[in-house]
């Protein structure tokens, strides 16, 4: 995978980086999060969701580059208080997925940390693009069957 180093994901996977995570792959990068496929040391992989999206992203740029980024076109300026309040957002999201997990026909959260400039969970990676034998299978189990 090559970004062009102005490109905001390119700062997230990054940051990714520098907190111990292998990137295997950018899968969605929108201005709310962003998903990678990711792992760690001999793991296997697992869907990893950064919040601060990124307009936060082009907000850590310097003001002379800021303009030249990917994305710049739709980017507003927010001010503290809206970041706060956007990663507030963010963390309530990660504890709605932590309260839910194990629950019948929800993706489960496995793992969730912060970073100094976001917050990120994980989920399992399903290969074959369906959560649906995941998710029958905890359905399953939880009605004791």
């Amino acid at each position: 995978m090559r970004l062009h180093p102005m490109h905001p994901a390119a700062w997230v996977l990054d940051q990714l980086r520098d907190a111990g995570w292998h990137i295997d792959d950018l899968l969605v990068f929108t201005r709310a999060s962003t998903l990678v496929l990711a792992h760690r040391d001999t793991a296997a992989p697992v869907v990893l969701k950064a919040g601060f999206g990124s307009n936060h992203v082009l907000a850590e740029l310097d003001e002379n580059t800021r303009p030249a980024a990917y994305g710049f076109y739709w980017y507003a300026e927010m001010t503290e208080a809206e970041r706060a309040l956007t990663r507030a957002d963010f963390r309530h999201e990660i504890a709605v997925a932590r309260t839910a997990t194990g629950a019948a026909h929800i993706v489960p959260l496995l793992e969730d940390g912060s970073t100094d400039r976001f917050d990120w969970y994980t989920m399992p990676h399903c290969a074959g693009g369906s959560f649906r034998p995941l998710l029958t299978e905890a359905g399953s189990t939880a009605a004791g069957l």
